[in-house]
């Protein structure tokens, strides 16, 4: 028979591993650098979170924490919005004891694998009826292409993303919904017609 502790462990972590998917979701983070966050990197004041370390692998295969970003230009700092903050805010109280400060850690302080999360998330989406492809990077790329589609300016995707070329960013990261290429392309349907008029929609 399951105690009450079994289940009020096994809702905790349901908890955490939720939040860390919003995070790396709202954030557009990697979810590498969404386990490595430390409470100390939550900046309410400046309303900006510090991205500087992710997880990675030891010799053996087992994830650690690892002494700095993914990148060069990983290390940065990242807008607070009125979307996220609750969440952290949230993470911040429910969060499990650990020696380095993590956000988000096992019950025992140990770092999460991103495998534990990819399978959390494609349970979920299974449940709602979502494609069984989903895989924890492709929050980070729905982050960005919704970021162009909404008309963010192209350098401060990039910035969130910790790259040093935007054509990493658009060929890697972004993928134009149908409706969105045609919102745009009718831009320069439009831009024609102030030109020449409708003269080349005339049969």
């Amino acid at each position: 028979m399951k105690t009450k502790g079994y289940y009020d462990t096994y809702t905790h972590i349901k908890l955490i591993i939720k939040t860390s998917i919003y995070c790396a979701f709202i954030l557009g983070l990697r979810i590498g650098e969404v386990l490595a966050l430390e409470v100390k990197d939550i900046d309410f004041e400046n309303n900006c979170i510090h991205i500087s370390r992710t997880t990675t692998r030891d010799k053996e295969g087992h994830v650690i924490l690892g002494p700095c970003p993914k990148t060069g230009n990983g290390e940065r700092d990242i807008i607070i919005t009125e979307l996220i903050r609750p969440i952290l805010k949230d993470a911040i109280t429910n969060r499990n004891y650990s020696a380095e400060g993590l956000l988000f850690c096992k019950t025992d302080g140990s770092v999460y694998t991103d495998s534990a999360l990819n399978s959390c998330l494609k349970r979920v989406c299974e449940k709602a009826g979502i494609e069984t492809r989903a895989h924890n990077h492709r929050l980070r790329k729905n982050f960005n292409t919704r970021g162009v589609e909404a008309g963010v300016d192209y350098k401060v995707l990039e910035d969130n993303a910790g790259h040093s070329d935007i054509h990493i960013l658009l060929d890697t990261y972004v993928d134009a919904q149908r409706q969105f290429k045609e919102q745009e392309m009718q831009k320069y349907v439009e831009a024609v017609k102030n030109i020449v008029g409708d003269v080349l929609t005339q049969t």
